[in-house]
């Protein structure tokens, strides 16, 4: 205790004396007798005995483990560019299976389906689908209302950048067909990410590979929104285990109430992110969706702490610390026998905490404008639960995700385009002295990724040179009635045969035109086909 502290004579009160603010930490004259009849139901419904605080927390294993990332691991520190880091995670393996199965979906959908464009469809390759995704995370960086205006020659929104990596038709076929499982290959028709389970265990795997966890840890949640007739109505939700740096070590993918309950509770998913850091001397902080003193039972067992807010409906919370009405400042504890703390404190509302590590220390904070005193748990609490947020704040800068996506698309782009790039960056910036922004990494990236090979004599290749040439057909927004025009072939076709006032008046009109051209001729698609689709641009 503390020469600020005044124990007084009359009560079990204690006052903790302040320039700024008086806290004074509330005890009950109950004896211990009254609480030992406090039931706590929990997997074991076992009677439990709550008391005042006295600091016996347990004594778990030290972490004495090295934060950061994984010297032990040479893959590391071979890697010099962003590309190098990048690839750690969007490995060859993950992106030849992304080839393999967009392959298969393309040839699958031609023979349900026959049209124009499929017909023409050519088989994909790793460097390809490289480039398609170095563009589409060059899209996050600049951003335009549609797909479609990124090859545009409108001057209000012209890019030289797309055409010069791959033709807006060649570009959107291979979003379509882009898959990451074979349909007709369900193993499990109860599994809902059976599209992609496949990324999923490979991204886990490579994320919990080169980097180690710092010794506090936090699990959250991170919402993509999203709206589509699947389960994941409303958003795709995703629970994170992150570090300190905001690396996201390992994550979990919120499928909705399956018939499983057992695995989709809470205390469920903290264990599953955890597998990897228990019995390591881990603290693990967690927001009140997960806290419990179930959760705080299982992970001392394991030797890891938790810290965390409590919500006042947790089974096992003393009755005591409940109903007592606190003034502002004041707080309420009690501890249980094997070293959990739960406490209330009044700031503007009541505050419920629970920890395995902490008891009723008082901390002396520092704002801009003035100083409080808190309860060490609240102050530890605030410094731990930003780490998921920080991961979600880096991640919200130049996304490239866009609307009217497919779900499991939105959830790909999300893992490939933002956790793993933010990842990458954070170890890139722990291994290279040269610290770099995420802004200058994704430009970097991008760069790299859509990079032309020297060799363009494979057939793949010279057909994306030919379907660069071609004219493309537009359709004119508006008012059909105001914008169209007469079509430029079947008009001057006319006045050879018939003469100019015949072909004025009988001349078909048309929505349709070349956006290539300055001019921007009208043509009915028979017409540009014929003539004008393969002229030199």
């Amino acid at each position: 205790m503390s020469s600020e502290e005044v124990l007084s004579d009359s009560s079990n009160e204690i006052y903790r004396s302040s320039t700024i603010k008086r806290c004074r930490v509330i005890s009950d004259d109950e004896t211990e007798s009254e609480h030992e009849n406090e039931w706590y139901a929990d997997c074991n419904n076992s009677n439990q005995i709550w008391f005042n605080p006295i600091g016996n927390q347990p004594n778990l294993k030290t972490f004495s483990g090295i934060a950061g990332i994984n010297i032990s691991n040479t893959k590391v520190l071979e890697c010099r560019s962003p590309i190098d880091f990048y690839s750690l995670f969007f490995n060859e393996e993950i992106i030849q299976m992304i080839v393999n199965q967009t392959n298969l979906y393309a040839n699958q959908m031609i023979e349900k389906n026959q049209s124009e464009r499929l017909s023409k469809w050519i088989p994909t390759n790793i460097h390809e689908i490289k480039q398609l995704f170095g563009l589409i995370m060059w899209m996050g960086l600049v951003k335009l209302p549609t797909i479609q205006l990124y090859w545009t020659k409108d001057i209000l929104f012209a890019q030289s950048f797309p055409r010069t990596v791959m033709s807006r038709n060649r570009f959107e076929i291979l979003l379509r067909m882009l898959h990451f499982a074979d349909n007709r290959q369900i193993s499990n028709p109860n599994n809902l990410l059976y599209k992609l389970q496949t990324l999923i265990d490979t991204l886990n795997k490579s994320f919990k590979e080169y980097y180690n966890p710092s010794e506090t840890v936090c699990i959250d949640e991170s919402i993509i929104p999203f709206r589509g007739r699947t389960v994941l109505r409303r958003y795709i939700k995703l629970f994170k285990l992150c570090s300190t740096s905001g690396y996201t070590t390992s994550f979990q993918v919120y499928t909705g109430k399956s018939t499983n309950t057992e695995e989709t509770t809470p205390t469920s998913v903290v264990m599953s992110l955890c597998q990897n850091i228990i019995n390591l001397g881990h603290t693990l902080c967690t927001d009140k969706r997960y806290t419990s003193v179930a959760l705080a039972e299982k992970l001392l067992s394991v030797d890891t702490h938790l810290i965390g807010i409590l919500q006042v409906n947790r089974r096992g919370i003393p009755k005591d610390i409940l109903s007592k009405k606190l003034q502002r400042g004041e707080i309420i504890a009690r501890e249980h026998k094997n070293g959990i703390t739960i406490l209330k404190w009044k700031d503007k509302r009541d505050v419920l905490v629970l920890s395995t590590k902490h008891s009723v220390e008082m901390v002396t904070v520092t704002g801009r404008r003035s100083s409080c005193i808190k309860p060490k748990i609240i102050v530890d609490y605030n410094i731990s639960k930003s780490y998921v947020d920080l991961s979600d704040h880096m991640t919200s800068y130049l996304s490239p995700l866009r609307k009217g996506q497919k779900w499991y698309k939105r959830l790909a782009f999300e893992l490939l385009f933002n956790t793993s790039v933010i990842n990458a960056w954070i170890i890139h910036n722990n291994v290279i002295n040269n610290r770099i922004s995420i802004l200058e990494f994704r430009q970097k990236l991008v760069t790299q990724l859509t990079a032309h090979l020297n060799d363009i004599n494979t057939s793949s290749s010279r057909t994306q040179l030919n379907v660069r040439r071609h004219h493309e057909i537009q359709s004119k927004n508006g008012n059909a009635r105001q914008t169209r025009r007469r079509c430029k072939k079947c008009y001057e076709e006319n006045v050879k045969k018939f003469g100019r006032e015949f072909a004025k008046n009988r001349t078909k009109k048309v929505t349709t035109y070349c956006g290539n051209c300055t001019s921007n001729p009208y043509y009915c698609l028979p017409c540009f086909n014929t003539v004008h689709r393969n002229m030199s641009i």
